[in-house]
């Protein structure tokens, strides 16, 4: 299933600060555990929270994936959750979608895990953040939550960054 799946690899860790560090997940590329907010530290990322049973993921996840594929991007991570790590591979197979992704694989998004109080995770998927530089986090919710454009995420990047990105 991973090798179908072809993800870009999760980015290398990096040190610097995110309220996410300590929270473990494992990358879908190749079955690792990493620490999220190693991931995230010392440059904007859009983080993606979805799940392989949600309809709106579906659409959303292959914009993200252009996205993420032009200049001027910032990086893009998926956070695969509330269903099976196979069913969420063969789902990013079948979209053609590559980003780096991770899964959570010990609870951290489910009620009450340390990344939905982190993050302050809603009830509903698929839900994007803007992760800063310097650790901090926004949801997004303009121009809309659920992106359905290459322009909007670009315009959510451009909103929760001041412009960057």
């Amino acid at each position: 299933d991973r090798v179908k799946a072809a993800l870009r690899a999760c980015p290398a860790p990096t040190p610097g600060v995110s309220p996410l560090r300590g929270i473990d997940v494992t990358c879908l590329a190749t079955g690792a555990p990493v620490d999220l907010g190693s991931l995230l530290a010392g440059r904007p990322a859009l983080v993606n929270v979805w799940a392989s049973w949600c309809q709106p993921c579906q659409r959303e996840l292959p914009v993200l994936d252009t996205y993420a594929g032009q200049p001027g991007a910032i990086r893009v991570i998926g956070v695969q959750v509330q269903s099976p790590q196979r069913d969420g591979l063969d789902l990013l197979a079948s979209l053609g979608v590559h980003l780096p992704t991770v899964y959570d694989s010990t609870g951290a998004f489910a009620d009450g895990g340390a990344a939905a109080k982190t993050l302050k995770l809603p009830a509903v998927l698929p839900v994007s953040y803007i992760v800063r530089s310097d650790g901090t986090a926004t949801v997004v919710r303009e121009p809309a939550p659920v992106l359905l454009s290459v322009d909007a995420v670009r315009q959510a990047v451009a909103t929760y960054l001041g412009g960057a990105g």
